[in-house]
């Protein structure tokens, strides 16, 4: 009776109907209905086909469509729906709660209780339910009562002292009716039981700001007014609240907009004002600090600065929370300042010059070097100090020091939201912060000019430098600095780099001009003004300094070259003072051909230079002792000049030869001594030859080309012979002819290549075998790991060797893979053949150039690459007899009978590890039909392996045995 369906309704993990009983295979809608009933609750659900959930109040997440609980078959009867995932089809039980009479009773909510009760009253415990503890309550006059953990009934005049909980913390059943709920473990479910107290309200309290203890139910102000017994006057220490009407007082404030705030603080001094914030309040805090903004956030904050805005303006709408200090206006938002103008104003100073350039970290040794003021400090205060000592820079720092300097920066820049004490000589202002200087430029300008000082370009730079000295300046770079610095040192350029670097030299542009913009991209970090270069690009200025002038006929620069202790240029000149000028004359006084400066003060004279070799001219720029605006050479590196005198001896000889450039080419220049022949033309020099071809081609009879071929590592051609110069067709020839192989190869221009077989990996195009001979620049000898192969003309001697097949390259071992050697020495494949083949062996071998191995099986100790079989044949070395422990195995033709009376083939049959003939040896490289003929029929097994036809013996023994005697059993 009263069983109804109520509906489909959603639920989640914090249920709807509080208990969920996973029924699985009985889960029906008369079984839910029987658990849920006998449980005492007014509503049972189906749940997901398998769970029956039960409560006494539903429709909490709101209903669901019915076709949501059509989902889920019921796994107790296949025919019916339960519910479905998260949906219950709910419906009664029959069951109703018990009636009361409960006039004015109301229900406020679920609320903590703890061990000092929010209702302090026990009105009584045991078989409880809401009409009784109302009852209970009510007699004893009280205004609320709660009900707990299902059997308990607490009184009292008040309530909520440890907040509000949701209400599905409060589906205790009660005990003395189960169809309702009477709150949880520690919570109240709290009702009004409509008393009114009969105190009237007798006092009157005024004041700018409420609520600091916080807003309570109305119901609690209730008290009857004693003047006025028709209206409530508030209650037990509980005020009803009234404004009056009158407005705060906050002169010369505007509204400057809702701005956003964060944990740095747009704002930075915060005061917690709870229920004392009010706009007038806010103001009153600031103004009396000394501050020119003031904002008020999240209804219960103040804050105080004297910049704004530094997170960024939001809509006004942000703004809109009320203020605790009065409710009808509102206070900004979370993280969100409403600001407003206090009305102080810094004092206006002309400053002429003046920029600030940022908040910037200062240590113990300053970043600006000179405390000129200490105490009741400002800006216009120190801008004035220091603009009066010449200083470009000033900071004011901790609100009462002032600092002066050239340079800044050099430990980084902070965030101006680090910069902001307040200055103590005027506080509507910031002057820096704890290590923190605020640095403004003063205006004042360093001369950098000089006479001839002019901007060059801007130019390309590297890791090997364009301008050679290269000073890291950091935060004292700026042009002035810079120009001091190289025209100091002597050079006659100095360069800008990347905002932090001075650059000098005397010659720039030897990697290229670069764009004007890529030298404006690099502030200067001793002047943030300014533009110091870029990354890898020198803004270049002349420093007025000009080299020394000296006459210098015939004088022509050649390039830098290695010297070393048997010196390049034998004869030194002079030392000290030295320029190139002065060493140009005290070499051609003595009469030679070429002079070198080296390591900025020595002067080396000669006639021939270059032995060593020729560097970059970047390893020659050490400065001239005699003149710092060039370069004299370098540690051990001449920086050479011709002096334009010619030498009056004449060529006299004459060299003839089939290769030439051993010794390597030099500068044409050194070529040039007269012929005595013909004065008009040049017969070479000293130890040097002028080279000419006679016409004549090299003689390679029987050659023929055969291809451009791949090599590696492993080798084509095995034997490799590096001709360096002498390296021509006609050399390779003469040298792997006469070591008797068949082939040869050119390789890399200097190298000669040997061997009796090629193209083991593979031909390529014939383009890649153009890299020119050392021995004649006319030719071309292969490519680099590219052979070009050649015949020699030698052939291998033709012999019939009926049978002949070769097997591979197959490695050998101390226990010998074949076992008869049957020669030694002069060995040849053919011989080899002959000697085995008269033994009646089925297979050879020819090892190490020099042995003959005869068996008649192999292969025990596994195949190598042919590669490893190329030692030439003692007795023919155009064909190649094994290697080192490895055999060149072939076959001779010989057929190792394996025939007898009644040996026949019977066919291909299947096998398994049962085996279908039961005795099974392992013969490996042995195996044969022969072999295994023998094996068999020597051991008179009947019909085994080869079926051998002979009669079994009398006592023929177990096929277990004859497993373990073939285990056992020694090969053939």
């Amino acid at each position: 009776a009263g069983v109804k369906y109520v509906g489909c309704f959603k639920d989640n993990r914090y249920r709807d109907l509080p208990v969920v009983y996973t029924a699985n295979y009985k889960t029906t809608k008369a079984y839910c209905f029987r658990y849920c009933r006998a449980k005492g609750y007014r509503y049972f659900g189906l749940q997901n086909g398998n769970a029956c959930t039960c409560g006494n109040t539903v429709g909490r997440y709101g209903k669901a469509k019915s076709k949501d609980c059509a989902r889920s078959t019921c796994k107790g009867d296949k025919r019916s729906k339960c519910g479905g995932p998260w949906r219950n089809s709910v419906f009664t039980t029959g069951l109703k709660p018990k009636s009361f009479k409960t006039p004015g009773m109301s229900h406020i909510g679920c609320f903590v209780d703890g061990r000092r009760r929010d209702l302090p009253t026990l009105g009584g415990k045991g078989s409880m339910t809401v009409g009784r503890c109302y009852g209970l309550c009510k007699k004893k006059g009280f205004r609320f009562f709660g009900v707990q953990i299902g059997k308990q009934c607490w009184c009292g005049n008040h309530y909520g002292r440890y907040g509000r909980r949701d209400k599905r913390e409060c589906r205790y059943q009660c005990r003395g009716d189960k169809t309702t709920y009477c709150g949880g473990s520690w919570r109240n479910d709290v009702y009004a039981t409509g008393v009114v107290v009969a105190s009237k309200g007798k006092q009157c309290w005024c004041g700018n700001h409420y609520g600091r203890y916080g807003r309570r139910d109305k119901r609690e102000c209730r008290y009857q007014c004693r003047g006025d017994k028709t209206t409530y006057c508030g209650g037990s220490w509980r005020n009803d609240v009234y404004a009056t009407g009158l407005e705060e007082h906050a002169s010369g404030v505007t509204l400057l907009g809702c701005f956003r705030d964060n944990s740095k603080r747009d704002l930075p001094l915060v005061h917690g004002a709870g229920h004392r914030t009010t706009k007038a309040y806010c103001l009153k805090y600031c103004k009396s600090r000394g501050y020119r903004y003031f904002g008020l956030q999240a209804g219960s904050a103040c804050t105080c600065g004297n910049k704004y805005g530094s997170f960024g303006r939001v809509n006004a709408k942000q703004c809109r929370t009320r203020c605790r200090g009065d409710k009808r206006r509102t206070c900004g938002g979370s993280w969100r300042n409403s600001v407003y103008s206090t009305g102080i104003g810094s004092k206006p100073v002309r400053l002429p010059g003046l920029k600030h350039l940022g908040c910037y970290l200062d240590k113990s040794s300053r970043d600006l070097r000179k405390l000129v003021l200490s105490g009741s400090v400002t800006v216009p205060k120190c801008y004035k100090a220091c603009k009066a000592r010449k200083y470009r820079f000033f900071g004011v720092q901790n609100g009462y020091q002032c600092w002066c300097g050239n340079h800044y920066g050099r430990y980084r820049i902070r965030s101006n939201l680090e910069c902001r004490v307040q200055c103590r000589g005027d506080k509507s202002t910031y002057c820096g912060g704890a290590w923190r200087n605020n640095v403004y430029a003063t205006g004042v300008v360093v001369a950098s000019k000089a006479a001839g000082v002019k901007y060059v370009g801007c130019f390309k730079d590297n890791r090997y430098r364009d301008l050679p000295v290269v000073y890291t300046a950091n935060y004292k770079t700026t042009k002035a600095y810079c120009f001091r610095y190289c025209r100091a040192k002597g050079y006659r350029y100095f360069g800008l780099q990347n905002g932090n670097a001075c650059t000098c030299g005397n010659t720039v542009g030897r990697y290229g001009k670069a764009k004007s913009k890529d030298c404006a991209r690099s502030t200067c970090k001793g002047d943030k003004r300014s533009k110091c270069g870029g990354p890898w690009r020198n803004s270049v200025f002349t420093t007025g300094l000009k080299p020394k002038s000296f006459k210098t006929p015939g004088m022509s620069h050649i390039g830098c070259f290695v010297d070393g202790r048997r010196r390049d240029l034998p004869t030194l000149g002079g030392k000290g003072s030295m320029t190139v000028g002065r060493c140009y004359g005290l070499c051609k006084k003595k009469g030679f051909r070429f002079f070198g400066v080296q390591i900025g003060k020595q002067c080396w004279c000669g006639n021939h230079y270059g032995r060593y070799g020729r560097r970059d001219k970047r390893e020659c720029r050490y400065q001239c002792r005699g003149d710092k605006t060039t370069y004299c050479g370098g540690s051990w590196r001449n920086d050479v000049y011709a002096t334009g005198v010619v030498v009056a001896s004449k060529g006299k000889q004459c060299w003839c030869g089939n290769h030439y450039g051993r010794y390597g080419r030099r500068d044409k220049r050194e070529c040039r001594y007269q012929c005595r022949g013909d004065k008009t033309t040049y017969c070479g020099g000293s130890w040097r030859n002028d080279v000419y071809a006679t016409g004549l081609e090299e003689h390679a009879s029987g050659v023929t080309l055969l291809g451009c071929f791949r090599d590696n590592s492993k080798r084509d051609l095995p034997l490799v012979h590096g001709a360096g110069h002498r390296t021509t067709k006609a050399y390779c020839l003469k040298y792997c002819k006469s070591r008797g192989y068949r082939y040869f190869g050119l390789q890399a221009g200097s190298a000669c290549t040997c061997g009796n077989k090629y193209g083991s990996f593979g031909r390529v195009n014939a383009k890649q075998c153009r890299t020119r001979c050392r021995g004649d620049k006319r030719r071309t000898c292969g490519g680099s790991w590219r052979n070009s192969v050649y015949s020699t003309g030698i052939g291998s001697k033709p012999v019939r060797l009926p049978g002949l097949k070769h097997l591979g390259c197959y490695l050998d071992k101390s226990s010998r893979d074949l076992r008869k050697l049957v020669l030694s020495g002069s060995v040849t494949v053919p011989k080899c053949y002959k000697a085995c083949k008269a033994r009646k062996y089925r297979f050879f071998g020819v090892q190490n150039g020099y042995q003959c191995w005869c068996g008649n099986h192999y292969g025990r100790y596994r195949i190598r690459s042919n590669l490893e079989c190329r030692v030439q044949c003692r007795g023919d070395k155009s064909t190649y007899c094994g290697g080192a422990w490895r055999n060149n195995v072939y076959a001779t033709g010989v057929v190792v009978a394996s025939k007898a009376a009644g040996v026949k083939y019977v066919g291909c049959f299947k096998d398994n590890r049962y085996r279908d003939l039961p005795v099974v040896y392992t013969a490996n490289y042995k195996t044969t039909k022969a072999y295994c003929f023998r094996y068999c029929r020597a051991r008179a097994t009947g019909t085994l392996v080869c079926k051998t036809a002979m009669r079994a013996p009398a006592e023929t023994p177990s096929v277990g045995m004859e497993k373990r005697r073939a285990r056992i059993a020694p090969g053939p």
